[in-house]
């Protein structure tokens, strides 16, 4: 029944089975963590796009790709993926 109320409110569904071989058969690009560590950061889109020289509609589409891998549309599971899974020692933030 949630995954019906999903795909039709115009969102993608993937069972947890199909979500766990995307999330481990497609790793994230560099550029993709990029646009992670940035959204960890607390950047919004507009500053991500700028900082990329890129656009905010670029930045949507590397989340999207990015939610598929994550098996989660909500920006606090990207930014948690990449503190689980992606970060390394320079992305720590400073005191």
């Amino acid at each position: 029944m949630r995954a019906t109320r999903l795909v039709a409110g115009g969102t993608h569904y993937y069972s947890p089975h199909v979500a766990g071989i995307l999330r481990r058969g497609y790793p994230c690009t560099p550029h993709q963590r990029l646009v992670l560590q940035l959204l960890a950061q607390g950047k919004t889109y507009a500053e991500i796009a700028n900082e990329l020289g890129t656009t905010e509609g670029a930045v949507g589409g590397h989340l999207d790709r990015i939610a598929l891998k994550v098996g989660s549309r909500k920006i606090t599971d990207m930014v948690l993926y990449f503190w689980k899974n992606l970060r390394d020692a320079r992305d720590e933030p400073s005191a």
